[in-house]
């Protein structure tokens, strides 16, 4: 009996000491992912919201020099009650309809919601606003601060989810533009511009033709978007984007929005980056 006992406490014994072992080998493991998840940086873990994102972007755009919207290239000012909006005089910004809208600053979508969001079941369910609140990888790409950039309110709507293009075949439109008449209402002509602003929209054609200026700002937002989220771009449209990439470099401000938004969101457009020796 005695015999029978010890022979139990032993295996007793053999099989706690297997599972207390089992229990070791799992400490260096937790311990490597909890190393990982510290040094994961915060935002990575939980991404800004589109009201954070806004936020933030008046904060980068007050520490560059002499700041700019992306389609008009205004001057930003930011009034002491705080935000920030544009100076349309700077720029001879012009408009006929929208006096209200074309006195704010919007957050312009460089890569419209429309265009990586309408295929995603959030939205066919429920159109942009169920994606907001109910699709996680949708907030991060929308509230991206490498795809956000300022821009007047009247343009950012008016360009709507338009393609971008570097050619519109309205002759007399340019015509006028070049020799600085009037620019004729698009509502007739389907052709809008915005005084001396160069920013030319073709509600007729679904494209808009942006300034030089903006071009390789816009062409990197683009291929950081596809790159990131494995979103797929036209063949057309990636080769004009990768030819405005080469054309025109970043500036200045492009690389220092590009470290901000780095040290906010955890990673930067490797686009812009790779360019950058300021």
């Amino acid at each position: 009996m005695k015999t029978q006992i010890t022979l139990i406490n032993t295996r007793l014994n053999q099989n706690s000491q297997k599972y207390y072992m089992k229990k070791l080998l799992l400490i260096p493991l937790l311990t490597l992912l909890c190393s990982c998840s510290v040094n994961t940086p915060k935002a990575e873990l939980q991404h800004k919201s589109f009201r954070e994102a806004k936020l933030n972007m008046v904060e980068i755009f007050r520490e560059m020099d002499n700041p700019r919207t992306l389609y008009c290239g205004c001057n930003i000012k930011f009034p002491k009650r705080g935000g920030y909006m544009p100076d349309p005089e700077s720029c001879g910004y012009h408009s006929d309809r929208y006096a209200k809208n074309a006195k704010r600053i919007e957050a312009e979508h460089i890569m419209p919601a429309w265009e990586f969001g309408h295929k995603r079941r959030c939205w066919v369910k429920g159109h942009r606003r169920n994606c907001e609140h109910n699709d996680a990888e949708f907030q991060a790409m929308h509230a991206d601060l490498h795809n956000l950039y300022p821009a007047i309110g009247e343009v950012n709507s008016d360009r709507n989810n338009y393609s971008f293009t570097d050619s519109l075949s309205d002759d007399n439109y340019h015509k006028d533009f070049i020799s600085g008449k009037k620019v004729r209402n698009h509502s007739r002509h389907k052709v809008r511009g915005y005084g001396q602003c160069e920013m030319v929209i073709d509600r007729s054609k679904e494209e808009a033709m942006p300034p030089v200026r903006a071009r390789g700002i816009i062409a990197r937002a683009y291929l950081y978007m596809s790159s990131r989220y494995n979103i797929e771009l036209e063949k057309d449209k990636k080769h004009l984007f990768q030819k405005w990439d080469k054309m025109y470099a970043p500036d200045k401000n492009e690389c220092l929005r590009n470290s901000r938004v780095r040290q906010i969101q955890g990673h930067d457009n490797p686009f812009v980056s790779r360019q950058c020796h300021y």
